[in-house]
């Protein structure tokens, strides 16, 4: 009898494409990052929806460099007292109650002396003329408010974790309604509560706030991705294995992740 041998079907590694993001920066991404000279002029979405985040100043542009983690380029963010790093779309809208956040960075905690690090935005949201932390439209994803990395809005903590600074963290965090949370390395979320107004964004920084001169991240910023909506536990958990695997995180995942040893694929 001839026994035809299987084929080896081929997997394909799954990426945050399969969410539908409404927004995905990838600093490994060289062809997606606009510069001069070392300087970042433009960081462009992945998405598809076009959502770039730009700086046409040149003292406030944050730098590109090389091979930061796992061989991998990524974005640097460092204010100084007389200049503040940051990217930003002016163009950024969302108005519903459910938005999920995911980010890949390095939070730095003992700057060089003089240098402000405090309370540094991996994500801030905000309406046009609005502080992004004292309104039900803003929304932040900030270091330093409450002791530790935190999802904030409305003069309000709606959900903290311990802080991890000084090395590469994996952060998940979503506003659902009424409720929020917020993972680091796929760790159990923390979870929390907000007003049930819906936001009425209108621009987005990374790096500090549109207004406040207290804020300020001292960092890199590998990669990010905003969806539209809550993701669910298992989305999470694909975000989070892609992510480690591919930034050289996977130690940071608990033993019991999915995803500590093998990636996921579609």
């Amino acid at each position: 009898m001839l026994i035809i041998p299987r084929r080896r079907v081929a997997q394909t590694l799954w990426t945050p494409a399969q969410l539908s993001p409404a927004l995905w920066l990838d600093g490994a991404d060289a062809a997606t990052v606009v510069t001069s000279g070392t300087a970042v002029t433009q960081w462009s979405d992945k998405s598809g929806n076009a959502r770039h985040y730009v700086q046409n100043t040149n003292a406030n542009r944050p730098t590109y460099e090389s091979a930061v983690q796992n061989n991998l380029n990524a974005v640097r963010i460092v204010n100084t007292t007389t200049t503040t790093q940051f990217v930003e779309n002016t163009s950024f809208s969302f108005s519903g109650t459910q938005i999920s956040l995911f980010s890949v960075h390095r939070n730095n905690s003992n700057p060089t002396p003089g240098l402000p690090n405090t309370y540094g935005r991996v994500f801030s949201f905000a309406a046009s003329a609005q502080n992004d932390y004292d309104n039900t439209n803003g929304l932040i994803l900030v270091y330093g408010v409450s002791s530790g990395v935190s999802l904030y809005r409305n003069n309000a903590t709606i959900a903290s974790t311990s802080a991890i600074n000084d090395q590469w963290l994996l952060v998940s965090a979503e506003r659902n309604g009424t409720a929020g949370r917020i993972s680091l390395n796929g760790g159990t979320f923390t979870t929390g509560a907000t007003s049930s107004a819906s936001q009425g964004i209108t621009r987005s920084r990374i790096g500090n706030d549109f207004v406040a001169a207290d804020s300020g991240m001292l960092g890199w910023v590998g990669e990010q991705v905003v969806v539209f909506g809550a993701l669910s536990d298992a989305d999470w958990e694909r975000l989070q294995g892609y992510a480690a695997h591919r930034w050289g995180l996977t130690a940071n995942l608990l033993a019991g992740h999915p995803y500590k040893t093998t990636p996921p694929y579609v």
